[in-house]
Formats: structure tokens, sequence, C-alpha cells
């Protein structure tokens, strides 16, 4: 195998935002997405929406100023949404009500912004293929069966934000320049403060820079790390624990996540290849990475600990149950990292295409046989939430009515307008 290094010497260079214009149809996969979303969306509060969003927006008008800050800090569920609270209050002030369609629409465009950063990436990989493995990520981080994030203002505001600034965190400690460190610090502290996901970033973060060997990176996200996940943890309620103690069941959990892209009835054997394959392209040898896998590497660390996470906390519940299409980002990021690091490795083969072309296939194949699941999620979704009067899957049905009735009180948010 080439180094990548190596492959990049060979290639031509690259020709700046002339070559991101004429190859602006690697976004296709991501404009099918928004058709969907303006097909089937709707601005009615979905699950957590009612606390995280109208809850906290009608106590917030009514607190005082001290009240209000300690909002910004209260826990969601387990997590600190310190950035999605913001984002809710300024587009609160700014329009003077909540509408779930613009603040979905905002959502998905975080996941756009992380797919542009993921580009940025690919090229500095692979200069003379980027655009296919572009697509190829494209396929992967748009696919349809994604449907809560993309269909839901609350989870999407957490997951697709969050990917996003870890990226930009990523970026800028992969400059390795002094005068861009602060921008690498900030983006770290709202990846922490945006859920208990952020955690397992800065620990992302914190390898990628040992790999880099920078000795004041490494000083200064081990710093933010320590600073800001001990904030994090300051008058923290544990959750009561929902994850299976058998770790046969954990396993099972986490290997049916791992190959969530390619389906749920052959999940967990799916998750056994997704992960042979991952072993038989990762581009260490010698125990050495080039410099240009490395932000990949911190993201692979960044999925398969959410993963791992996720297994521990959720697997108490049936499968079926805990088997949430808001986790799939994780096994689509992983499935493009695999394809990115499988062109790497095949540069100069004679067989590069047929493996190339391959690929591309499966992907395809799989993107459409998702695209049906997804939009019969996004069609229950909407069904449910304007045929149900508050759609809460939970037995306490008064609290998303007394949250519902108190923002239109407030006249923040009147559901009955939207039915």
């Amino acid at each position: 195998m080439k180094s990548v290094k190596q492959t990049t010497e060979v290639q031509p260079k690259s020709k700046g935002y002339i070559s991101y214009l004429m190859n602006v149809w690697v976004l296709l996969p991501a404009l099918l997405l928004f058709k969907v979303i303006n097909e089937y969306s709707v601005n009615i509060p979905y699950v957590d929406d009612y606390p995280s969003i109208l809850g906290f927006l009608s106590r917030y008008k009514n607190a005082s100023f001290r009240d209000k800050i300690a909002l910004f800090w209260e826990q969601t569920n387990e997590h600190r949404t310190v950035y999605s609270k913001m984002v809710y209050l300024i587009y609160y002030k700014l329009y003077g009500d909540v509408n779930f369609f613009d603040l979905i629409i905002l959502n998905n465009l975080h996941w756009v912004a992380a797919f542009v950063m993921m580009v940025v990436f690919i090229r500095k990989m692979l200069p003379a293929r980027w655009n296919i493995a572009a697509f190829v990520t494209a396929v992967a981080m748009f696919d349809i069966n994604n449907y809560e994030n993309s269909n839901a203002a609350m989870f999407g505001m957490v997951n697709y934000a969050q990917v996003f600034f870890f990226l930009l965190s990523l970026y800028f400690y992969d400059k390795e320049n002094k005068k861009f460190l602060w921008l690498a610090v900030l983006f770290q502290a709202v990846c922490i403060f945006s859920s208990g996901a952020g955690l397992i970033i800065s620990v992302s973060l914190l390898a990628f820079n040992i790999l880099r060997r920078n000795k004041l990176n490494v000083i200064t996200c081990l710093a933010t790390s320590i600073i800001f996940g001990a904030l994090y943890f300051v008058n923290y309620i544990k959750p009561a624990p929902q994850g299976s103690s058998d770790w046969g069941v954990r396993i099972e959990f986490f290997l049916h996540e791992l190959g969530a892209h390619f389906g749920y009835i052959y999940g967990v054997y799916f998750g056994v290849l997704v992960a042979i394959a991952l072993v038989l392209v990762l581009p260490i040898k010698k125990w050495k990475t080039p410099s240009e896998a490395q932000p990949f590497i911190a993201i692979l660390i960044f999925c398969l600990a959410s993963l791992a996470a996720t297994a521990v906390l959720r697997s108490g519940f049936k499968m079926l149950d805990s088997y949430s299409s808001r986790y799939f980002i994780y096994p689509h990021l992983i499935v493009s990292i695999i394809f990115i690091f499988m062109l790497a490795r095949v540069e100069g083969k004679k067989y590069q295409w047929q493996l190339t072309i391959g690929f591309i296939l499966l992907m395809l194949y799989t993107y459409r046989e998702n695209y049906d699941y997804g939009v019969a999620g996004f069609e229950r979704a909407q069904y449910r939430l304007q045929y149900e009067e508050y759609y809460w899957p939970f037995p306490d049905k008064d609290t998303p009515r007394k949250i519902a009735e108190q923002a239109c009180k407030e006249d923040i948010y009147c559901i009955q307008n939207e039915r």
C-alpha cells in the first residue's frame, strides 16, 4: 500500500473553489433528504421537543435573571444542551414564536455543514479522487433511515450540531498553528456543552493531538477537557441506569448498531463484517498513521466510543424499542470512512476500480433500500403528530398537554393552530 503522502505527491494540484463548484453534484443525496423533509415534516413538537424547547422557553420567559442562567445549565435527561437552548432562544427573540419546521431545516443545515467539513478532510487525503469519496460519504450521511435526527427539532439540534462542532475543532487542531488554537478550544467547549457525547469528543480530540505529537495542542486539549468536563458535572444528577448488565446483550446491541447502515434484520452479521472491513483498511503501518488519515482516526474513535456508550446505557430495553434511528449517524460515518481508507489503500492497484465500483454499487443499493425504510419513518411521524393530540410515547400523558397549554398562553407556540 502506498502511503497517503506518496499518493498525494503524484496527484495534480487542487483547483480550489472552482473544483468544488464543478463537483456540486456530490450533494444530490442532501437534496433528496431536503425533498423528503419538505414533504413530511410539520410544525408540531416531537416527543422531547415539549420539555426541551417549549418548556424551556416558557420557563425562561418568566424567570429571574439568575434563574435564566440556571435554565441553560439545567440537564436535559443526562445531557447539558447549552448550545441548543441558545439556538431556540435566539430564534424566539428574532421571530417572536417557535416554528418547528424552521428548526428542523436549521438542524439539517448543521449536518450539511458537517458534510462540508468531511469533504475538507477527504480532499487532503484523496486529492485526485476526493469527489468519489465525497459522494459516497454523502450517500451515507444523508441516508433517509436517519429520519429521527432529520425530522425532530431537538434530536437533530443536539446530534447534528455536535458532530459539526467536533469537526470544526478537529480542523483547527489539525492546522497546528497557535493563532487558530483558541478556535479549536472554543469549539471543543461548545461540544462538551452540547450533550454528554461532548466528553467522548474531547477524548477523540486528545487522541488526535497525541497522534500529531504536538505537545502544546495535547496540553491545551487535555486542559480544556478537564476544566470544561469538570464544569459539566457540577450539580449533575445521574439518571437511572437503562443498560443491561449482561455483556452478551451489550455486545449484541453494539454490533446491531455498528451494522445499522445495512439494515436491522441481519444487523449483527453486518456489524461483524463492518468491524472486519475496518481492521483491513486501517492505514496503520508499524504503529504509525499518515497525517492525512489522522482526522478520520479521531472520528472513528468518536463513533465507536459513542456506539459503545449507547450499548452500555441503552441495552436494557428491548432491541426494537431502543434501536433508534438517531444513533445511525455513527455507523453512517464509519462506513464512509471505510470507503475513504479503502480508496487510499487500493490506489494504483490493478483491481482498484473493480473494488471502487463494487463498493459504490453496494452503497447505492443500500441507500435505495433504506430510502423506503426512512420515508416510512417520516410518514409514521407525520401521522402521529397530526392525528394524536400530543405525540408522547410515555405513561405521563399530562406532561406534553401542560407544556403545550403554557406555551400557547405565553404566545410562544399554539399547537391548535397547526391541526
